[in-house]
Order: C-alpha cells, then structure tokens, then sequence
C-alpha cells in the first residue's frame, strides 16, 4: 500500500483529492518532511524491533541449552541402568511388604479358622456323648425323638453312645 499525501498547497478551500487522500498537509515541503520524517521512525522502530528479536532468540537459545545441559548431566541420562536399579529396589521392597503383609492374614484366618475348629469340637454332639449322655431316633426315618407323644408301643428306636449303637423295642411308655 503507497500512501496518498495532499498537498496542493497555500489552499483554504478543500479539494477532491484531500477527501480521498490518507494525510492532508497544507504545502509540498510539509508533505516531504511528513515522509521523511515516517521514514526514519519507521527505520528506528524496525532497528528497535530487529534488537528485541535478537535478544529473545538469544535468550530463548541460552534458555534451551541450560535446559539441553541439565537434562543431560541427570541421573537418567548419565546413569540409566542405576536408575532402573532403583526402580528394581523399591518393586522389591514392595513385594516382600505384600508377601509379609498375606502371610499375616493367613496366620490371622489360620487363627480364627482354629478358635471357631474348636468352639464347634465343644459344641459337636459327639463330645456330648462322651460326656455319658446318648441320642435317640426312630429307626424307620432317623428322626430325633424329643418328645414321648412321638412314639408307639412296639415300635423300634435307634440308640447312640460315644461307643456304639442299640436298637431297642418300645413296650411302655409312661
């Protein structure tokens, strides 16, 4: 884009040309000097503009290779197989915690398996029996007589002991 300066010169009046110009001056010397003028500002400004860009990239290139160096003096990357070593360790130290913490729970259930193994010992009906009590059921379905009004004269009952087993036949019931 070429600018358009009017400068017609010592006019009062307005003419077309100042209407669809991009800068009005009154005479041909203040166009010139409005140009020149620009010119040099716009000279200085890209030489101000060109520096700032200069020292970004610079910047922005010691930026990238302190990072370049950093990275490159870490452990990572001067000593990789360490590094996994380390990892290696921690799964280690982490897997034995488990082995440790699972062996702890199976000797807690193996425990509570145990305590409830022997609360039902105490409680099986064959410790009752040994204790010298017996059970008693019909013979023809295994029912356990809890009752006399269950039973029939003549009929046939199954007696267990800690110690064996007799059948008896019914011949009173009071």
């Amino acid at each position: 884009h070429i600018p358009i300066i009017s400068a017609v010169g010592h006019e009062i009046d307005w003419t077309i040309s100042d209407f669809v110009a991009d800068l009005r001056v009154p005479t041909p010397s203040a166009a010139a000097e409005r140009v020149v003028i620009a010119r040099k500002e716009l000279v200085e400004r890209l030489n101000v503009l060109s520096d700032r860009i200069k020292t970004g990239l610079v910047r922005k290139m010691e930026h990238w290779k302190t990072r370049v160096l950093l990275a490159k003096k870490s452990a990572v990357f001067s000593e990789p197989v360490g590094k996994v070593r380390q990892y290696q360790q921690a799964i280690d130290e982490s897997y034995e915690k488990m082995c440790m913490k699972m062996s702890y729970r199976i000797e807690l259930g193996n425990r509570g398996i145990a305590s409830k193994a022997e609360k039902l010992e105490t409680l099986s009906p064959l410790n009752v029996l040994k204790r010298g009590y017996s059970l008693t059921t019909k013979s023809a379905n295994g029912n356990v007589i809890k009752n006399v009004n269950t039973l029939n004269v003549g009929e046939d009952i199954l007696t267990t002991f800690s110690k064996g087993r007799i059948i008896s036949k019914i011949n009173k019931i009071l």
